[in-house]
């Protein structure tokens, strides 16, 4: 009966470590997903296809998150369980309004351009009212989204007794995104994307005949 009952103590330690593994691992996803949104909103288009590639990442989670659920009911912490399944249900609430108001405004954008110059006012200014509505309700999201992080870094640290593992430094990241970002602001002043073809910019060709030039 002693060994039993060591026994199973320590296979309900190992799954409590998993689990808190496992919400470690959903939050550090999302957390990195948003910061690397954040960061490319500072390149190129704000709301372009990469920042919304990265929500999207984001959002795939959720499915992960889902099926593996079950592994929260081995926290014996209630209250860090609680906090974690609120926190996580946030950020992808947030993560879902972002993406359904992007696609809302791109749908929008699309409808006002095809509206023929005689197209009663009426009808451009419902269209405009909701576009304003979409837009407001985007950045609310993306406030929340933001505004939670510090929470993530704070929810994970939580975790970490639990789990027994170090979960990674913050600064190690930022270093990689830094890196990521000066990569991509290269990228963006030699280069334009156009109709998904990547052609270098006009000066950039005039530098590189010039040069050819020369020797």
């Amino acid at each position: 009966m002693a060994t039993e009952l060591i026994k199973e103590r320590g296979a309900r330690r190992r799954r409590e470590r998993e689990a808190a593994i496992f919400l470690a691992d959903i939050v550090l996803s999302v957390l990195n997903f948003t910061r690397l949104a954040n960061r490319s909103q500072t390149i190129g288009q704000p709301w372009g296809p990469f920042t919304i590639g990265y929500f999207l990442g984001a959002l795939k989670q959720k499915g992960f998150y889902e099926a593996n659920r079950v592994k929260l009911f081995d926290l014996r912490d209630l209250k860090l369980r609680g906090r974690a399944e609120i926190h996580i249900h946030a950020q992808f609430a947030y993560a879902q309004n972002i993406i359904d108001h992007s696609q809302a405004i791109e749908s929008l954008e699309e409808e006002l351009e095809l509206l023929e110059a005689n197209a009663p006012d009426a009808r451009k200014h419902l269209i405009e009212e909701k576009l304003k509505h979409s837009r407001f309700m985007r950045e609310v999201a993306l406030k929340g989204l933001s505004y939670n992080l510090d929470k993530s870094e704070e929810l994970v640290a939580s975790l970490e007794p639990v789990a027994g593992v170090k979960f990674g430094s913050v600064n190690q990241f930022e270093i990689a995104v830094s890196n990521m970002q000066t990569a991509l602001s290269k990228f963006a002043k030699e280069f334009d994307v156009i109709d998904g073809e990547v052609i270098p910019k006009e000066e950039n060709i005039e530098d590189n005949e010039e040069e050819l030039a020369k020797q």
